[in-house]
């Protein structure tokens, strides 16, 4: 029935949706994402256009990049989520010392405030994974900001990309076009396994 073939569109995509149950070949199948019908915004939103700005970050000091983006509810549409600013800090040269570890921590995470701030305006809230939990409860912490730790398990991640693909495509999420975050966007992949959800790493 058609709330049936909805529900997978959402969960799968179109076009794996049009591969695996419609019996076409498509080209690109198994992207996650399929942004062709998205608009993006062409430069990030003010702190002004939202309230309840939320800080998600992906934390990472040595090796990957830490992720950092600011996310709204639009002062004007309720129901409609705006992004703000969007960084990925790379970490630098490899260090070995704690004390020089260490230092780049609190330096990354400076970085990171520093972004948060023209947005403290408004409320804002730090949320994080439990990837480095205690680095960010102990900075962010000193700095009074709200923080939440979220234990991100398989289906949670799935159900967050649903969700995020499904905002995206009916524009209750409004992005901008970030080129990181974008390319991030179509490396997402599925897969015919028990982990529907595909990350490839990239540099």
């Amino acid at each position: 029935d058609e709330a049936w073939k909805d529900r997978k569109r959402a969960e799968v995509g179109e076009d794996v949706f049009r591969q695996e149950y419609g019996a076409e070949f498509v080209a690109g199948a198994g992207q996650f994402f399929d942004l062709r019908e998205v608009e993006f915004e062409e430069a990030p939103f003010r702190p002004e256009d939202a309230v309840s700005w939320i800080v998600g970050t992906d934390a990472a000091f040595h090796s990957d990049r830490f992720g950092v983006v600011l996310v709204g509810e639009s002062a004007s549409e309720p129901g409609v989520f705006l992004v703000g600013s969007v960084d990925a800090i790379a970490p630098g040269e490899r260090l070995r010392s704690l004390e020089s570890r260490r230092q780049r921590e609190d330096a990354t995470l400076q970085r990171v405030w520093e972004i948060i701030e023209p947005y403290r305006v408004r409320p804002v809230k730090v949320v994080g994974d439990q990837h480095q939990s205690d680095g960010l409860r102990s900075f962010f912490g000193r700095k009074g900001a709200e923080i939440e730790i979220i234990n991100i398990t398989g289906p949670i991640q799935t159900a967050g990309f649903v969700s995020l693909r499904a905002r995206l495509i009916d524009g209750s999420l409004r992005c901008w076009k970030h080129p990181l975050l974008l390319e991030e966007l179509r490396r997402v992949r599925t897969a015919r396994t028990a982990e529907p959800i595909v990350l490839p790493r990239f540099a």
